[in-house]
């Protein structure tokens, strides 16, 4: 999963916390379109916290809420700032957050049931009804989203991910792997392999390039993006797929497969809790954005 596409839902989360008029694509969303899986139960759960207490404000409601997904990094700070940056984005760009989320979960379903409908089976069996029954309503949804905007560009999409690109760290230079340094990118990596529903709130905002060593920067690569089943199936087996899936990408460094499985179990076995890998995501964020400033001031100043 992309960061392009967490960006979306986090927008999508945000709206409906802040309970702003959706665009006509909300109508079209279902709690399945959304790509990872502890997205789509923290909008149905605000959806329902919103109509069990009508009268709450967005704050009262993310502290509710924050409360059932702590073990997926997600805080009512978190909530609250999403609500935020909802609040302050333009309604195009949120309806693109809406179409890509909607666009995306029909197209899934689509090729689900179409894997579905291949399978071996006698034609009139009831598994296969329902199979063509839930096809035509992804096919009719997919139909319903694109004729929203007939007028589509998907070169305003393309320019809206480039300009929330930019508000990522541009790490051009690597950061000095100093022992706090290291430490950081161990407990996050540790992090993301002990409790996987975290990457839904870093990887959005933190690119892989951040790391100081190509084999931390793999591992990153590996389990956050598209190489991984969802968190509820995987196992250590996928990360040792998906390890080799970057690595046949072009992603090469010299640390022997041996070695590689040698240090993802010490990450799996590292001691760290859900809230201090957030926090060491951050603190390698805060650091890269204010190396990136002062590398912006000193190239100004010459």
């Amino acid at each position: 999963m992309g960061w392009a596409e967490i960006w979306c839902e986090q927008l999508v989360i945000g709206t409906t916390l802040a309970e702003r008029t959706p665009p006509a694509e909300a109508a079209h969303l279902h709690a399945g379109d959304f790509e990872h899986p502890i997205a789509g139960r923290l909008y149905t759960d605000i959806l329902r916290v919103q109509a069990a207490h009508p009268g709450w404000a967005a704050a009262q409601v993310a502290a509710d809420c924050a409360s059932r997904f702590a073990h997926g990094g997600i805080t009512a700070n978190l909530l609250e700032e999403l609500a935020a940056t909802a609040g302050n984005t333009d309604q195009a760009e949120i309806a693109i957050a809406y179409e890509e989320v909607v666009r995306s979960g029909s197209e899934t379903a689509i090729s689900r049931e179409l894997r579905q409908l291949g399978r071996p089976g006698g034609e009139e069996s009831r598994v296969r009804r329902d199979a063509y029954a839930r096809l035509g309503l992804a096919l009719n949804r997919r139909a319903e989203i694109l004729r929203l905007r007939p007028d589509r560009n998907d070169d305003l999409t393309l320019l809206l991910f480039e300009a929330w690109s930019e508000r990522r760290p541009d790490t051009r230079r690597p950061a000095e792997p100093t022992r706090d340094r290291v430490r950081a990118e161990e407990s996050l990596l540790a992090g993301l392999l002990q409790y996987p529903d975290i990457a839904w709130v870093v990887t959005g905002w933190l690119p892989d390039r951040v790391f100081t060593t190509e084999f931390r920067r793999d591992i990153y690569q590996a389990l956050s993006e598209d190489f991984l089943p969802t968190p509820t199936s995987r196992t250590l087996g996928h990360v040792y797929a998906a390890l080799r899936e970057v690595h046949d990408g072009g992603c090469q460094h010299d640390t022997p497969i041996a070695q590689e499985r040698t240090l993802i179990q010490r990450y799996l076995t590292y001691p760290v809790t859900c809230d201090a890998a957030v926090r060491a995501a951050r603190e390698i964020y805060a650091a890269d954005l204010e190396r990136a400033s002062g590398r912006a001031v000193d190239e100004g100043s010459r």
